[in-house]
């Protein structure tokens, strides 16, 4: 599958699978912006820099996972996003917005349907599930209604 010219994005484009799959898009003709985490460390640039076509259809962007409008701006205008970064947290975050690997996921979604001039942070918020909380209990509880309402239907089930 070639697409020439068409944009994506790779999340941790400098690491050992996502330097290869930039190089492998970069051989079938896309544009690629790939995110890495310091533009000024070398042992993160050159290799990609020294691709093919690299020159004229390579874009490095720093990003922070956890920093929303980075990420926007390396996401922003692609037609696909290759998600291989995992943000590496080693102190606790005191107050963090994206909690889980689905919010994160859903954030970068998020950011593949929408114009960086169409952004609205509460809608932004609210598709990722920032500041919702569900207890043990509550699922439980859940899981128990959606059981009753279907109980006969499952159990006639042959599992």
């Amino acid at each position: 599958m070639e697409k020439d010219g068409e944009v994506v994005c790779v999340t941790g484009g400098s690491g050992c699978i996502g330097s290869w799959l930039v190089r492998e898009l970069l051989h079938r003709g896309y544009n690629v912006h790939a995110t890495i985490q310091d533009l000024k460390d070398e042992n993160e640039t050159k290799h990609l820099e020294g691709l093919e076509g690299a020159e004229t259809r390579l874009r490095l962007f720093q990003i922070d996972l956890l920093d929303y409008p980075s990420i926007l701006r390396a996401v922003n205008g692609c037609a696909g996003v290759f998600h291989l970064a995992s943000p590496c947290i080693v102190d606790q975050v005191q107050d963090p917005h994206i909690k889980t690997t689905a919010q994160l996921d859903a954030a970068l979604s998020f950011f593949g349907a929408t114009a960086s001039e169409d952004f609205k942070l509460n809608e932004f918020e609210e598709a990722c599930g920032v500041g919702v909380e569900v207890s043990v209990e509550e699922i439980e509880q859940a899981v128990n209604e959606v059981f009753e309402e279907n109980k006969n239907v499952i159990l006639e089930q042959p599992y």
